[in-house]
């Protein structure tokens, strides 16, 4: 079977709530940070364990090719049967790995690593197994 990958305005719907609800968030839209938001149907796993979403950023090599800083990609095999609720929380922690270093000369876009585990924001929000409740 082919995986593939397309864009979805769904998870683009959802992230931009998530972003304008979320007073954490609303840099990312203030600082005009463009993310494509992608559903894939792979069953992407990541260290034996089943990979829900991830954030991506966009090298400056391919920016020719992909007009955005970031994509979030959600793996729709290994979020099947999760609510809506979920799939926001889901949103929200991968909306945390965006990041933007602004101590140097220039910007640069980053991947923001865990605090811990997850995310504490995301642990003090909606508890250790959010994507179980």
């Amino acid at each position: 079977m082919v995986e593939t990958t397309w864009q979805s305005k769904e998870i683009a719907g959802m992230a931009h709530r998530v972003m304008n609800e979320r007073p954490d968030l609303k840099w990312i839209l203030a600082a005009g940070i463009s993310i494509g938001f992608l559903e894939s149907d792979r069953n992407k796993k990541k260290n034996g364990r089943e990979c829900l979403a991830e954030c991506i950023k966009v090298r400056d090599l391919y920016k020719v090719y992909i007009p955005h800083d970031f994509l979030i990609v959600v793996y729709k095999p290994n979020v099947s049967g999760m609510s809506e609720r979920q799939m926001e929380i889901l949103l929200y922690h991968e909306l945390l790995h965006v990041g933007m270093d602004d101590t140097g000369e220039e910007v640069k876009y980053i991947v923001n690593p865990h605090d811990v585990e997850d995310f504490r924001a995301v642990i003090d929000r909606y508890g250790i197994d959010w994507a179980k409740t």
